[in-house]
């Protein structure tokens, strides 16, 4: 069974931005502080160039944990 990390992280390696954000949104359903899970949804976003929605889900992910460290460099 694949993890949903794994999923979503598959989904916007292969730039399939609208399945990733899909799988993110499924997993935050199952449960809504997945960090991850934001930051990953941020950064389809942020690759769709939908830049107000990426900061929005950077800063979900920063008021669960300040602390997260998320890169653009894989974008």
């Amino acid at each position: 069974m694949f993890s949903v990390g794994v999923l979503i992280n598959h989904s916007t390696q292969l730039g399939e931005l609208k399945m990733a954000i899909k799988d993110c949104e499924d997993a935050l359903k199952l449960d809504p502080k997945f960090v991850r899970a934001m930051v990953r949804k941020a950064t389809a976003h942020f690759r769709m160039k939908e830049y107000l929605k990426a900061l929005e889900w950077y800063e979900n992910a920063l008021k669960i944990d300040p602390n997260v460290r998320f890169t653009l460099s894989f974008v």
